[in-house]
């Protein structure tokens, strides 16, 4: 699996905000907050899901991550994206969700996270 010392990606690249492309968040942090809120939501979580936040955006280190704006506006490149991304969790062996719960439970945190960020970078 990739090392978790590659995830040092900068988050927030293509914002329109100037505050949060330069605000030195990365995918490393915003793992670890992810699994901190995931802790805090459900101290008994399984390790499979504990496993799938804590490595969930692993892939764009490697295949990037286009804005949500483009890949809603250009279906085929969000296609083309997610066959990349699969490539590379099967590649890497990164953990995935067990079932769709735990799917439910990554995009909760993972979308908790950025509405904090956006909050936090707006105070």
């Amino acid at each position: 699996m990739l090392a978790i010392a590659d995830s040092d990606v900068n988050r927030w690249h293509a914002s329109r905000s100037p505050r949060l492309r330069a605000s030195g968040d990365t995918i490393r942090l915003h793992h670890s907050r992810c699994l901190a809120m995931l802790e805090y939501l459900w101290p008994d979580a399984p390790q499979s899901l504990r496993d799938a936040v804590k490595y969930h955006d692993l892939p764009e280190v490697i295949v990037g991550d286009p804005p949500y704006p483009t890949k809603r506006a250009f279906p085929k490149l969000a296609a083309a994206y997610a066959e990349a991304e699969a490539e590379v969790i099967a590649r890497y062996s990164i953990p995935q969700p067990k079932d769709a719960t735990e799917a439910l439970w990554v995009k909760l945190v993972d979308r908790i996270d950025a509405y904090w960020r956006v909050y936090r970078d707006w105070e």
